[in-house]
């Protein structure tokens, strides 16, 4: 297994395919967990009144059009060579505002490089607001997805063939709403849901024991963490987490969240660990195990989820949250991922690699791998609960850092 580009060992040329589309405003209306299990309820109505049209978005336009109306569709759209002037995903549709879903590169070996629209959102019925978070008529955007695949000409014993890679062995591109602040971490991103996933479920995540690729970097500790996990109980058995790698970044991302919400407890827009991470690094620092101890105390626990303590950790809404005014039930507020808790509960028990370096933790990695375009998008995209209205007054994880001592958001202040 390696990779291939044209004019190595034989590889004449690579073609790649991409079809990117838009269909959010032909689909269903978004409603927590509605429609998870293949089939949308749609918004509660009225006992005994069957408001089939009322789940679907723009439900005024008629089923034998909607396609037409509401789909921006552009095409599959094709590239090869090094360094190919751009190839557009124009909207043909004059009826829809929308200029473009975005664009085919190549860069200076040939790789292929998928850029998305240009953040851009417009209503075909000019003087309609967006009075919806999530679920707005008449209105368009520029965010898409749509399956990638390569042909692969190269000759073998003389004789040219072409091979393609698709389906099961292809990609599927997403192209999200723009970040408005990168710079901010986020507690559960994408990367930690998917990760959660290949680790507590190895059947379904397959690593091929034949690609060198997965014997090294991330999937090493995924590997590392996949072996070790006890389904029964939840947690690892013996796998000893990095400080560095998998602890600090956690909390530091938590903390970021301070610089977009108002934390009306302490007024401290922009914390920072401001030099407690070597005592939360260290195993032997008494300081340091009264606050790990205190920190994984106020987590909340996603294998017992019951929903009816709002104080604990991390301080957001759930996938099952339905009203503020209902009595919170099961899922009702977010958690950390499984992994993720399991994590820091090896954490709090002193079970953890020492390898803390203030450099390293702010270093950025130059080189390029296979794994690094993957991760950088997905370490940028939201991997919980996509309810956000009780993080605009409450931070993600709900700590601070005043005066050397690390304090916790609740109705009073405790150390």
């Amino acid at each position: 297994m390696r990779e291939v580009t044209a004019g190595s060992q034989g590889i004449t040329q690579v073609t790649w395919k991409a079809h990117l589309a838009n269909r959010k405003a032909a689909f269903f209306k978004f409603d927590g967990q509605d429609g998870a299990n293949g089939q949308w309820k749609g918004p509660e109505t009225e006992p005994g009144v069957n408001d089939t049209a009322n789940r679907l978005r723009n439900s005024h336009v008629a089923a034998a059009n909607r396609e037409w109306q509401l789909v921006i569709d552009p095409g599959e759209k094709s590239i090869s060579g090094r360094n190919t002037p751009p190839v557009p995903f124009t909207n043909t549709k004059s009826h829809i505002p929308i200029k473009s879903l975005g664009e085919l590169r190549t860069d200076e070996n040939g790789h292929l490089l998928v850029l998305g629209g240009a953040g851009e959102a417009q209503t075909t019925k000019p003087g309609t607001l967006i009075n919806n978070y999530v679920n707005n008529d008449h209105w368009f955007d520029d965010m898409a997805d749509g399956p990638v695949s390569a042909e692969v000409t190269c000759v073998v014993d003389g004789k040219t063939q072409v091979v393609k890679l698709e389906g099961d062995t292809g990609a599927w591109v997403l192209v999200g709403p723009p970040d408005f602040a990168p710079s901010v971490g986020i507690t559960v991103r994408l990367l930690d849901t998917l990760w959660d996933v290949a680790v507590r479920f190895p059947q379904e995540v397959k690593l091929s024991s034949s690609d060198g690729l997965f014997s090294q970097g991330l999937f090493a500790r995924l590997a590392a963490q996949r072996a070790d996990w006890d389904a029964q109980e939840s947690k690892f058995k013996s796998y000893k987490p990095s400080f560095l790698h998998e602890v600090y970044p956690l909390l530091e991302r938590a903390l970021q969240q301070r610089q977009v919400h108002n934390p009306e407890a302490s007024k401290s827009f922009h914390g920072s660990l401001a030099g407690v991470e070597q005592d939360l690094g260290s195993v032997s620092s008494s300081r340091g195990r009264r606050m790990r101890r205190t920190i994984f105390g106020y987590m909340r626990n996603p294998n017992n989820n019951t929903g009816n303590e709002p104080l604990l950790m991390p301080k957001g809404l759930g996938d099952r949250y339905s009203d503020l005014e209902k009595q919170p039930g099961p899922d009702y507020f977010m958690t950390l991922t499984r992994v993720q808790y399991a994590v820091l509960e090896r954490w709090a028990a002193g079970e953890f690699v020492e390898d803390w370096d203030a450099a390293a933790a702010q270093a950025i990695p130059q080189a390029i791998t296979a794994e690094g375009p993957d991760r950088a998008a997905m370490e940028s995209s939201v991997g919980g609960p996509f309810f956000l209205q009780m993080q605009q007054k409450w931070s993600s994880l709900g700590f601070v850092l005043q005066e050397g001592e690390l304090f916790f958001e609740s109705q009073e202040r405790s150390k």
